[in-house]
């Protein structure tokens, strides 16, 4: 066009071209926009969830994501990001994790053996983070998301924002397999 962008039909051609890719990435390609897509996969909620909660439980999905693929180390890196965004929030502070972890146990007098599972599986993040992944580490990473890494999320998500997370799945049977699961193990 001659008015080089200052033409309204031009203007309505680019909007209407942008909502048409935005529909088609939607379509074809699973890539959603903020305001087409859900905020979780497999919890529900009765009000929104927002800010760095939000953050902090989409990553809480995205390890069990990495679980139905097998992908356990990176399960374990996702719920420790799930972990440090709750203590982050709840202290409002950039210390390292270490130092969030014993904060946040002492000003809640969490017990010890939580805090001792929360620094087990920041250090199993910290090891499959810096060293490397090799699919023998899965064995070590299911047994640290179980038997500590959920219960921390957990724990720390209801004690933090009052949100229970086993109440909120979607499915029940999922949440029942989860908890089967860290009980089995």
């Amino acid at each position: 066009c001659i008015f080089k962008g200052n033409c309204s039909g031009c203007n309505k051609m680019e909007t209407d071209q942008t909502s048409y890719a935005e529909n088609k990435l939607q379509d074809h390609t699973g890539i959603y926009s903020k305001d087409r897509q859900g905020q979780f996969i497999f919890l529900e909620f009765d009000a929104p969830i927002e800010g760095e909660v939000l953050s902090s439980i989409q990553s809480f999905e995205t390890s069990l994501i990495m679980i139905g693929m097998g992908r356990w180390t990176n399960a374990i890196i996702s719920i420790t990001n799930s972990i440090e965004t709750i203590l982050r929030l709840d202290l409002e502070t950039t210390s390292e994790l270490q130092s969030l972890i014993g904060a946040y146990c002492q000003k809640h007098k969490i017990s010890k053996s939580l805090e001792d599972a929360a620094h087990r599986t920041r250090k199993k993040r910290n090891e499959f983070v810096h060293t490397g992944i090799i699919p023998d580490d899965n064995t070590e990473a299911i047994l640290v998301y179980f038997n500590d890494s959920i219960s921390v999320f957990k724990f720390f998500l209801e004690k933090s924002r009052g949100i229970n997370l086993y109440k909120n799945f979607g499915s029940a049977k999922l949440a029942e397999n989860l908890l089967f699961a860290k009980n089995y193990i």
